[in-house]
């Protein structure tokens, strides 16, 4: 597996879309404000040019923006192989736990739950969830 990590606009977006994210264009400033931001915190990893992840490091945890694989490869590896990088940037930043999002109508708690995931709060249409280290 290719790994670049760094933040590159136009191939998270390409992945964004290919994944079939619902709202593109906003996930998309939403990364850039937080790369802007906080260049020495946010960490954005794409894999094979085909899924990414982007998170900020905060004192005690990684807080995680976003996750893609592109729809067509859903299921080949790539979202467990994220995951283990995200676990290992932890460990290396001596963080205890990864903290997001994730939408109500969407099937991915169930993904997260395979890592030990638990929902700690309800945000409207989404579900606050956290990953104990």
């Amino acid at each position: 597996m290719r790994i670049e990590r760094k933040f590159d606009e136009k191939v998270v977006e390409d992945i964004a879309r290919k994944c079939g994210s619902k709202s593109v264009r906003q996930s998309i400033a939403w990364l850039r404000r937080a790369h802007y931001n906080n260049p020495d915190k946010f960490v954005c990893e794409i894999l094979d040019g085909v899924a990414f992840w982007a998170a900020d490091i905060c004192k005690t945890h990684m807080r995680l923006y976003e996750i893609a694989v592109r729809e067509d490869i859903q299921r080949g590896g790539y979202g467990r192989a994220m995951m283990v990088r995200m676990f290992k940037t932890c460990k290396a930043n001596k963080l205890n736990r990864i903290t997001f999002r994730t939408a109500k109508d969407e099937t991915a708690l169930e993904f997260y739950k395979k890592f030990g995931a638990i929902v700690v709060g309800d945000k409207g249409e989404d579900w606050e969830v956290e990953i104990r280290l």
